[in-house]
């Protein structure tokens, strides 16, 4: 531990890795931490941490947390700055994790380069707009302090007994972590590969670099920290006499092979990540420096293997792309944007290892061509992380300003002690809309499609949105707080009820499914919201129509 502090205090005692990380933090997070929102989950914490959902479904971490810091008390600004503290932290412990492995190798501003790469990937929005990010910044951490028992396991000269003492360590590290959030697991196994293609690649000597040895210590910790999780979580919710109501929609993580998926399932759900992990190169940034990473990743290992005529990283690659592809059989569907943590590492280190291998570069004048694009780089990840926040900002105003007017005609004419029964569409603005696809007329759609129609005439069209103008690339930010809202849980319009209460305004909700359902039925030849006659008053019930 006293190691560990030293190498900290190294990183954050170098003025340019200060100014660079701290930086790229601020540019990425600045405006999200400045502007409150409130969308989907944010309305439902006393849900997950006070009742108990949360371990119910599997993150039971942050459930324990809330016993000593009330995070069930909506405290946006606090928790959003807490939540960039713990990124920085924990991009700073992957920065020691290579440290120990390249050391000297890379000079220090490869290592803020690949903290400040890592710390703005605008795929990190996908989840940051939720209430406490799911736990990610603490999550990267403990991911970190896994691999780093892993890597002190596998350093040479350490006994057998040390060794298998520090995988026992980093399974406990692991079980923490996806105690947060179960893609967790996933950036520990990325972690794993990059870290072996490192220690290949370093002049260090002092970490193992069998495959046999990686592939058994590395992978000692994942099964114990799997049953050590499920025992957790279900010491915990007997302690707390936590269950999912029957009625409710969502699921328990449980970790473990999805049941029921088939042959067919499995492969359609593949093409459909290599849309979203592979053709999405063309669209989305995040998926661009993905592809591009990997690309890279694979031309280094390949030159350095004809080099040293070891292609041992070069095969371990492989698992960058395969790995990920795999969790079609855990989660029976592709990885939402949101649960792919793996993904900021790929770009981030291969930049590190382009900064290694520059510094035998010369003319100088290239070197400085480098950091131009590495500070290009940055930046536009930067932005695009602020353009998606932004639009988040966007969406909240939206919806907020919709909920203050339904609640203003509500209380103006009708009966407010009769429930109210939400029914229709209610999708995001179009300003949203169209920074979130791209046209059909584009270039970019049709270079898409056309490698996409070659393995299936129909798979680009899945992401098409309904008005059938446009090709979708991204997840969270199309996402409707109120169209959640009207059916989120139980099929009750619970969570349109706290997101009113949360602005100043209370009304009852109907929670008989059955006069839901007859409510449904009764709105189809109702017009709807903003237009007259969108609230209809009946004899048990209100109906508002968005």
């Amino acid at each position: 531990m006293r190691t560990l502090i030293q190498d900290v205090k190294r990183f954050w005692s170098d003025r340019v890795y200060c100014l660079i990380v701290c930086l790229a933090a601020a540019g990425s997070y600045g405006f999200k931490i400045s502007h409150v929102t409130i969308g989907i989950d944010d309305t439902c914490t006393a849900l997950y941490f006070e009742d108990g959902l949360a371990p119910a479904v599997g993150r039971w971490a942050l459930f324990l947390i809330n016993k000593i810091f009330h995070l069930s008390q909506f405290t946006p600004w606090l928790t959003d700055l807490a939540g960039v503290i713990f990124l920085v932290f924990s991009a700073t412990l992957w920065s020691v994790i290579l440290w120990r492995i390249f050391g000297k190798e890379v000079p220090k501003f490869g290592y803020a380069v690949f903290a400040a790469i890592f710390l703005s990937c605008p795929l990190i929005s996908e989840v940051f707009v939720y209430y406490l990010h799911n736990g990610i910044g603490i999550g990267y951490g403990l991911t970190a302090m896994s691999l780093l028992s892993v890597l002190e396991a596998l350093k040479k000269g350490t006994g057998r007994k040390a060794a298998w003492g520090r995988t026992l360590l980093a399974a406990v590290f692991l079980t923490i972590a996806i105690g947060f959030y179960e893609s967790f697991m996933m950036v520990y196994l990325i972690g794993g590969v990059l870290l072996f293609i490192a220690a290949c690649m370093a002049q260090n000597d002092g970490y193992c670099t069998q495959v046999w040895r990686w592939g058994i210590l590395g992978a000692a910790p994942v099964l114990p920290a799997m049953l050590l999780r499920s025992v957790l979580i279900k010491g915990i919710c007997a302690a707390y006499g936590i269950f999912i109501p029957q009625n409710f929609t969502v699921k328990s993580r449980t970790g473990i092979f999805s049941a029921g998926l088939n042959a067919g399932d499995f492969f359609m759900f593949l093409k459909r990540y290599f849309v979203k992990y592979g053709l999405n190169f063309f669209v989305y940034l995040p998926i661009t420096v993905l592809v591009a990473g990997t690309v890279i990743l694979f031309l280094l290992c390949m030159a350095w293997g004809i080099r040293r005529k070891n292609f041992r990283p070069l095969l371990v690659s492989f698992l960058i792309p395969v790995l990920p592809a795999m969790m079609i059989l855990i989660d029976g569907k592709e990885s939402y944007y949101r649960a792919s943590q793996y993904v900021p590492l790929i770009g981030a280190f291969a930049v590190l290892l382009l900064v290694k291998n520059g510094q035998r570069i010369r003319p100088g004048w290239i070197k400085h061509l480098g950091i131009l694009a590495i500070s290009a780089f940055i930046w536009n990840q930067c932005a695009d992380m602020n353009r998606w926040f932004y639009m988040d900002y966007v969406k909240y105003e939206y919806f907020k300003t919709i909920m203050m007017d339904v609640s203003y005609d509500l209380g103006q004419t009708f009966d407010m002690s009769k429930p109210i029964v939400f029914c229709g569409e209610c999708p995001v603005p179009r300003v949203v809309v169209e920074n979130s696809r791209i046209r059909f007329d584009s270039s970019k759609y049709k270079i898409l499609k056309s490698i996409g129609d070659l393995i299936d005439k129909h798979l680009i069209e899945k992401y098409n949105m309904s008005d059938g103008i446009g090709y979708v690339f991204v997840e969270t930010p199309i996402a409707s707080t109120i169209q959640w809202g009207i059916t989120a849980f139980d099929g009750t319009p619970r969570e349109i009820k706290n997101f009113a209460a949360m602005h100043g305004f209370d009304f009852l909700i109907e929670t008989d499914l059955q006069k839901i359902k007859q409510a449904n039925d009764l709105q189809a030849d109702m017009p709807s919201f903003p237009k007259e006659g969108y609230i209809r008053e009946f004899e048990d019930f209100i109906i508002v129509k968005f």
